[in-house]
């Protein structure tokens, strides 16, 4: 064991710059490895501390098809407040501007959301507190077609007079 520990250290003391270089990079990535670690644990206790808030709810359930009997009776066998959400793809019509757009529709049911805040301008604009045909809309749409509360959006045969416009949804 004495010839090769004799041969690694003269083979070191001819080349301490490239042996400082190489204990140097060693150092740095595991500093780097234990950073990126941290910061991952950090953001994953903000998300579980957030979750709530960022989903709006406790738990959401979701199909690309409607729930068959024994899923709507699973459902409702759950204790605590239900809200559903109907969102699909349509082409929408902005008479004011003569102009249509692809959007993301969602129709909402129920006290939603649960936790956090539905945020919109004017403040309390809930589509769900009217009888007639109503929508919030979002702000950056309102912006690129100049509209304003009180102007109308239509969805296939179905006009929608605008209510308020969203600042904030969880």
């Amino acid at each position: 064991m004495r010839f090769p520990l004799t041969i690694a250290w003269l083979d070191a003391r001819s080349r301490v710059r490239h042996l400082s270089l190489c204990a140097l990079a060693i150092v740095f990535g595991v500093a780097a490895m234990v950073a990126i670690d941290s910061f991952t644990d950090n953001v994953k206790e903000a998300i579980e501390a957030e979750a709530m808030t960022l989903l709006g709810a406790d738990l959401q359930i979701s199909s690309r098809t409607p729930f068959s009997d024994d899923i709507e009776s699973w459902i409702q066998s759950l204790e605590g407040e239900e809200a559903r959400e109907t969102r699909f793809s349509s082409m929408a019509y902005f008479p004011k501007a003569d102009s249509t757009r692809l959007v993301q529709v969602r129709a909402l049911e129920g006290n939603f959301p649960f936790y956090g805040t539905f945020r919109t301008e004017p403040e309390g604009a809930n589509p769900a507190l009217y009888t007639e045909p109503v929508a919030t809309i979002d702000s950056l749409l309102m912006a690129q077609y100049d509209l304003k509360v009180g102007d109308a959006v239509s969805l296939g045969e179905i006009e929608f007079k605008i209510i308020g416009e969203i600042i904030e949804i969880p």
